[in-house]
């Protein structure tokens, strides 16, 4: 008992010593931008709201809207730090989120490619500009959805 007593004590005083410091960045201003489209919005969220009601031609110049955000830590810290992003309404652990992949795909099989499992619904065709449906390759939340922070 006293070994955990110890252990309890000892956990206890490394995590009282944690600081963290949240900067929300869900509202920040573009850095000012050549295109057009762009600059009729005052944040990059509210920009990828109206973004969505173009069709995917009218999107492809206008996808990337860069932001800035500028802030100082109140308090000095002592390293080692870290520095990390929290993600909202991400949820990669999700049944529908994990089942969506064709395991045929990721082994290089050729025919589904041309016609993906079931599995990888929503995102398993895409329509193009004449309005054909085509595979979407890798289909699937998973291959499509890699998060970078870029």
């Amino acid at each position: 008992g006293v070994i955990f007593l110890a252990l309890g004590v000892t956990f206890l005083v490394v995590a009282m010593r944690i600081r963290e410091v949240e900067i929300p960045y869900t509202n920040c201003e573009p850095v000012p931008s050549n295109v057009p489209f762009i600059r009729n919005f005052q944040t990059c969220s509210e920009y990828l709201a109206n973004i969505s009601a173009l069709s995917n031609i009218e999107r492809c110049d206008f996808e990337d809207c860069h932001c800035r955000v500028n802030f100082t830590v109140p308090e000095e810290l002592r390293s080692p730090w870290y520095m990390y992003y929290g993600l909202g309404n991400y949820f990669r652990n999700h049944r529908r989120y994990v089942n969506s992949w064709d395991v045929k795909q990721l082994r290089g099989n050729r025919g589904s490619f041309l016609n993906p499992s079931d599995d990888c619904n929503p995102i398993r065709n895409v329509e193009n500009t004449n309005g054909t449906r085509m595979p979407v390759v890798p289909c699937g939340l998973i291959a499509n959805s890699l998060f970078n922070g870029n």
